[in-house]
């Protein structure tokens, strides 16, 4: 399979969270990518790419949201929808900008928009390995 737009992806990501100091957060993507892989071996290129991108709204939060984000508790609904919605978009309008197929592009929205929700059989796969990533990378903060 070629990568080309994934690895155009992944760079956008890690370009986009170095920026902002945010460095660390990259072995979160790549984990949740790794675990794509694992429960999805044939998983395909646009799954990939939002494996890659769940948490790209992240990198472009407004000053003083993540404050109010965690005062409020990350699994907020109110803060939940949001956060799915707008990095769906974010990565769509990376897309876009790249030419990359429409079909393409509405896959990928489709998956970032329920990252953290789950909905259908790839939605939910996402969520899943969302959650394995996160679980794995931050362990050591929750004990």
């Amino acid at each position: 399979m070629d990568l080309h737009i994934y690895n155009e992806a992944e760079q956008f990501i890690f370009d986009s969270f170095n920026k902002i100091g945010k460095s660390s957060r990259i072995r979160h993507f790549e984990r949740t990518v790794y675990w794509v892989k694992r429960l999805k071996p044939k998983a395909d290129e646009a799954l990939l790419v939002a494996a890659i991108a769940h948490d790209i709204e992240r990198a472009f939060l407004q000053k003083g949201v993540l404050e109010k984000m965690n005062s409020a508790g990350s699994t907020s609904t109110e803060h939940i929808r949001p956060h799915e919605e707008r990095g769906a978009e974010i990565i769509a309008d990376f897309l876009k900008q790249r030419n990359v197929n429409s079909n393409f592009i509405e896959r990928v929205k489709m998956l970032v928009s329920r990252h953290e929700e789950g909905g259908n059989d790839d939605q939910n796969l996402l969520k899943d390995a969302d959650s394995l990533s996160f679980f794995e990378t931050y362990v050591s903060i929750f004990c």
